[in-house]
């Protein structure tokens, strides 16, 4: 093997931990802003609505991992989480 090639399929795995790491702390933070949206979504009761919040966080968090990073074009599932935890971010400000 040339060196041409090893540094190129060296350069391929950094990058793929690199998208692994960043898609994993992405969808942490978009699962956080599930849960705390959650307690939003019913004022009366919100320790019910984080718990369901906290379900539906769980559910979610390893779907986005996998979406983020196994999507075949090259970082459109990083975009589409990051789009994804913008809309989170905003929906308390948005919704009353």
């Amino acid at each position: 093997m040339t060196r041409d090639k090893a540094k190129q399929k060296s350069a391929l795995s950094a990058d793929r931990l690199r998208t692994a790491v960043a898609a994993c702390l992405l969808s942490y933070v978009v699962a956080r802003l599930i849960v705390h949206d959650a307690s939003c979504w019913h004022a009366p009761l919100p320790a019910e609505a984080t718990a369901l919040g906290q379900v539906i966080a769980i559910a979610c968090l390893p779907v986005m991992v996998l979406a983020c990073f196994g999507m075949r074009a090259r970082h459109r599932g990083l975009v589409m989480l990051i789009v994804l935890g913008g809309l989170l971010a905003l929906w308390p400000q948005v919704v009353p």
